[in-house]
């Protein structure tokens, strides 16, 4: 073969080579977030208005559902965007694809474990106000090192099914939509400190003091105890204010007496 033909012939398997190392190299792990027009949409704390398109979207497992955000492992990330063509297209939906975020060397972390999604109201973390952990009913597929037959797809509509408490927090919610959105995925907005403050009640029939407690703020997910103090140095539980889904805050009329005379909240 001529000198001159050889090199247009590399000239052209070159390209070809290196179009073929790109497609492989893209290739690997990667999460699909199905939805439509109609589908699901993510809606603030108040279930009233939807979260802004853009708003992060992180996608990972859990290693221990006790401790979601202390256990929670990215795989990778999404945000809140459109879904549907044209005119029909509506805000507030989670779709779109997902990469991995580290090396094809590391996804076997995720095999067979549960997908949870973390989202937020806002494009980043850092900012956010409000926030939930929803878990689906779709495991990740084992990893395939050369990254072929690693990809799963998880429908908005239909596989999006609990929600995971995060402390400090209100729980996440998954409820009834309508015929924009088929179902409203309810943000957790984060619990304000817990106040107790005290008044002068009515005495007692023998003329003891009374105080009227009251407690605002509580998480109803944690049991609350009313403890009570000599001299602050020691406390004693007087009473225990199990969990309650409506339970954020009580009021309670109590006795004042030489071995109860402070009070406070404990967990």
């Amino acid at each position: 073969m001529p000198h001159d033909a050889g090199n247009a012939l590399s000239m052209r398997i070159l390209p070809l080579v290196i179009c073929l190392a790109a497609v492989a190299e893209a290739r690997g792990s990667l999460v699909t977030l199905s939805s439509n027009s109609n589908g699901p949409a993510v809606f603030d704390s108040t279930n009233t208005l939807k979260v802004p398109n853009g708003s992060l979207v992180r996608v990972g497992t859990i290693l221990n559902p006790a401790d979601p955000a202390g256990s929670f492992v990215e795989f990778g990330t999404a945000a809140v965007r459109n879904a549907g063509f044209g005119t029909s297209a509506r805000p507030g939906k989670i779709t779109g694809s997902v990469t991995a975020s580290g090396p094809e060397s590391t996804h076997d972390a995720f095999n067979n474990r549960t997908i949870y999604l973390w989202v937020y109201n806002t494009p980043s973390q850092a900012d956010a106000t409000e926030q939930g952990i929803f878990g689906t009913s779709v495991v990740f597929p084992a990893n395939d090192i050369a990254g072929a037959g690693d990809s799963i797809v998880v429908l908005s509509g239909t596989e999006i099914v609990t929600t995971l408490r995060l402390p400090g927090f209100t729980t996440a919610q998954i409820l009834a939509g309508d015929e924009n959105d088929s179902m409203h995925f309810v943000l957790g907005v984060l619990i304000p400190p817990v106040v107790l403050t005290a008044e002068a009640s009515a005495p007692s029939i023998d003329g003891s003091p009374r105080l009227l407690l009251r407690a605002k703020n509580l998480d109803p997910y944690e049991d609350v105890i009313l403890q009570t103090s000599t001299d602050l140095s020691r406390w004693s539980p007087l009473l225990t204010f199990p969990p309650g889904q409506e339970r954020s805050e009580f009021t309670i009329d109590v006795p004042v007496t030489a071995s109860q005379k402070y009070f406070r909240l404990a967990k």
